[in-house]
């Protein structure tokens, strides 16, 4: 482009994933300009209602345990979510802008199987301090007519 002696030139550099560059130069002479772009920096965060959760977060070089990592544009962070008792969940995100990640674990669950001898004995379940007849809340177990097992699922309660 050619402009004459004391022109202003305005211009606007930008690309997705950078910060974008707008300034102005005055034309006295014949100019060639170099702009670099700076890559964007973005937070992901993980958050839940959840107490003693233990969060490990990795990008490439870099692990880190806690809630959120800062990576530049475009990165993968891959995370790990635990907690004694609870299912861990892990996945792998591209961080293209800031944002937050809701999560709750799932409470593991225990099977309880009480095989009465004689098999003909009565069998009362109590849970909590609770008889409990087919089901309440997230507990449940079924009765096995052909050989009297009674299996129960038993959430660890948090």
């Amino acid at each position: 482009m050619s402009v004459q002696e004391n022109t202003t030139v305005e211009y606007i550099v930008r690309k997705e994933g950078y910060n974008t560059v707008e300034d102005s130069i005055l034309i006295t002479e014949p100019t060639r300009l170099n702009v670099d772009l700076e890559v964007t920096m973005h937070t992901f965060t993980i958050k839940s209602i959840q107490k003693g959760l233990t969060i490990v977060l990795t990008a490439p070089g870099y692990t880190q345990v806690g809630d959120s990592i800062t990576v530049p544009y475009g990165t993968e962070v891959s995370y790990t979510i635990s907690k004694a008792h609870h299912i861990t969940q892990t996945d792998t995100v591209i961080v293209k802008s800031s944002y937050t990640k809701t999560v709750n674990l799932e409470v593991e669950k225990y099977d309880v199987t009480i095989n009465p001898v004689p098999s003909d004995a009565v069998v009362e379940i109590y849970v909590n301090g609770k008889l409990i007849n087919g089901s309440m809340d997230d507990w449940t177990f079924i009765l096995n007519n052909t050989n009297r097992d009674i299996e129960l699922q038993d959430y660890i309660r948090s």
